[in-house]
Parts: structure tokens; sequence; C-alpha cells
């Protein structure tokens, strides 16, 4: 078998390869051991025959094969140029790994076929455009698109091939024509700006009477798709070995990300938000801690206070008792000392804390 380019070969093709010939055949095809063809379908999770299948089956008595088990992620087996297999898996969300299957592949045709509405309104728009310096856009109600005269059928052809790659992924293209029109991509409840230029490059025209230099852009031929409006934003463009027309599916996977970002940074501030939340909880109730443990102090010392004058009271009439009755030898109830002594010993035992600490526990005792 003469050397070849690298080919990618799916999951399932294998399969239906090592259950269509006998291992040794299979194996001898690719130039590897029956040993090196089983570890490979091992890491793929690919059934394979059993002992004593092919003599089976010869005879008509072969059991029926296994069903190709569903996997979570994207492995390949790889013919490499030297005609041997190796694994390639990709861990990746499901939208993701979609995009790397051949039967996804996104085609730029030759021609518009049946075109896209808004690539409709967009052809009428661009061959009537203002031509500024070499190049042409849209109206306001139309894709962002910026590129030379002569590059419209390309950019027709190609934004024509990514809206209907978009539609059929459940995406929604929207052009928003408020302060600035852009052309917006909801995808998976989120939403990323999109835009295709083409690069130019500034050919200085010569100075004029008043001194004044212009300029012109002239266009280069080489496409851009960029997400978002800002330079620095992910975008994928004309290579040296690759067109923008075989890197859609790249496009598609950036829009994917983008979206997964924002989705990623979305719960992040959520997060963050319930943190701070509950900072803020815990230092509101640090506050009711230390706040009753204040009044509490304050109400002991209070307490130590009246006790202490409810003392130096007690004593006080104590001793203007003693001076009374030497005088009166007795203190009769109805007389006003009498009436006053009175009053002061409530008032005494309305600042005696003991007392209302007593009361408590007699309450109790009668629970």
């Amino acid at each position: 078998m003469e050397n070849q380019q690298s080919k990618l070969i799916e999951r399932e093709q294998l399969y239906e390869q090592v259950w269509s010939k006998p291992m040794i055949k299979l194996s001898a095809e690719y130039g590897l051991s029956d040993n090196g063809v089983r570890k490979i379908c091992k890491k793929l999770n690919i059934p394979l025959p059993k002992s004593g299948y092919w003599q089976k089956l010869k005879h008509g008595k072969a059991p029926k094969r296994p069903e190709l088990p569903p996997t979570n992620s994207l492995a390949q087996a790889i013919i490499q140029k030297k005609e041997q297999l190796v694994v390639k898996q990709i861990d990746e969300p499901p939208e993701i790994l979609a995009e790397y299957l051949p039967k996804n592949r996104i085609k730029v045709h030759s021609t518009l076929d049946k075109p896209h509405r808004l690539i409709v309104s967009l052809r009428d728009k661009l061959r009537d455009s203002y031509n500024y310096s070499g190049m042409v856009t849209g109206s306001r109600n139309d894709l962002d698109v910026r590129i030379g005269k002569g590059s419209i059928n390309r950019a027709l052809r190609l934004m024509d091939a990514l809206l209907k790659a978009l539609e059929s992924r459940n995406m929604q293209v929207i052009i928003k024509s408020q302060d600035q029109y852009e052309t917006q991509v909801r995808c998976l409840g989120k939403t990323v700006r999109i835009n295709l230029y083409e690069k130019t490059k500034i050919k200085l025209k010569e100075e004029d009477k008043y001194g004044y230099v212009g300029r012109d852009f002239i266009p280069t031929g080489e496409f851009v798709l960029q997400l978002e409006r800002y330079c620095y934003g992910p975008k994928c463009r004309d290579g040296q070995r690759k067109k923008l027309e075989d890197c859609l599916n790249d496009f598609v996977i950036k829009i994917y990300r983008e979206v997964f970002k924002q989705k990623a940074w979305e719960i992040e501030r959520e997060d963050n938000q319930k943190r701070e939340l509950e900072r803020y909880r815990q230092a509101e109730e640090e506050k009711k801690k230390e706040e009753l443990e204040r009044q509490k102090i304050q109400s002991l010392e209070k307490d130590a206070s009246n006790w202490q004058k409810s003392k130096i009271i007690k004593s006080y009439i104590e001793e203007l008792k003693k001076l009374y009755i030497e005088k009166n030898d007795e203190i009769k109830p109805e007389s006003e000392f009498g009436q006053w002594v009175s009053w002061a010993n409530k008032h005494i035992e309305s600042l005696n804390p003991l007392g209302k600490y007593q009361s408590i526990e007699s309450n109790n005792k009668a629970n």
C-alpha cells in the first residue's frame, strides 16, 4: 500500500471495517499488528468480533453484531502517511464536537443557490453602494460587511453559506440598526456580534495645492471574519495555505466558545454576588452579635450600679428610721414619714435587680 495523505476515519467507519473483514486482513491494510488495531478499537470503545465469529458467519450461524455504544467525546482514527492508525480524542461540548465531523462541514458553493433573504438584500445594496476609496458596505439594515467592489460575489457566497449554517444550528441572525448598525448572532440564549471585512493597503495620493496628502484604501483580497467589533476579537482569515471558505466551521466554534465564555463569566459573576451577599450577611450577623453583647454589658453595668444605689439608699433609710424612732418612739404607717418610708422602699425594690431575678426564679419553681 503506497503512502497517502493523512485522512480522518470516523469511529463509525472503523466500526464497520472491523465487522466487515477479519482483523488479520484489516491490520495488514494499515501496516499494524492485530494487537495494534485492537488497542485502537479499545480506546475508541468499539466492540470487536469474538473468537470463531468469521467461521460461524461462513456457515450462517454468526451471532448478531452488537451496536456501537455512544460516546461523550469526538474520537477518530487517523491514517498517517506511514499508513498507521493513531487515535485523536477531543473532549469538548457536544456543539463544538459536531463541527469536527466531516458530515457537518460548511461548504461555500461557486454560485449563489437560493440565497438567504439577508444576502438578497445585501447583494442589491452592495452593488449600488457608494464606492468610498475602493470599499463598499451595506445599509443600516444589512449585514455588517466592508469589502472591495471586486469582492462582492465572493463575500455574498461566503456569507450565504455561513448564515445558512448558523440557522441550521438553531442560531438566529439579527440585524440591529440603532446607534450603530451591527450583525448579531443569538446562540444558546447569548448574543455575539460578527462582521466581515476585506483588508486594505493604504496608498498616499499626491499632495494638492494646499499641501494636503490624501489616502486611498486599496483592497487586498484578504477576507477576515471577526467576532465583535474590537480589533483583538476572535477571528478567522485568509491564509497562505487555507482560505476563509475552509475555516467557517472554525468560526462557528469561535462563536460557541465566545458564548460559553459569556455563560462562564455570568456564572462566575453570580457566584461572586452570592459570596458577596454571604459576606454581607455574616458581617451584619456579626454586627448584631456585637450590638447584643454591648447591650448585655450595658444592662449588667446598669444593674450593678442600681444594686449599689439600692444598698446606699436602704442604709440611708435605716439611719433615718433610727433617728425618727429616737425622737418619736415608733413609726406609724399612716404618718407622713411612714408613707415616705413606704414610697422609698418601693423605689429601692425597683432599683434592686436582685428582686427581678428572685421573682423570675420563684415563677419557675411555681411552674
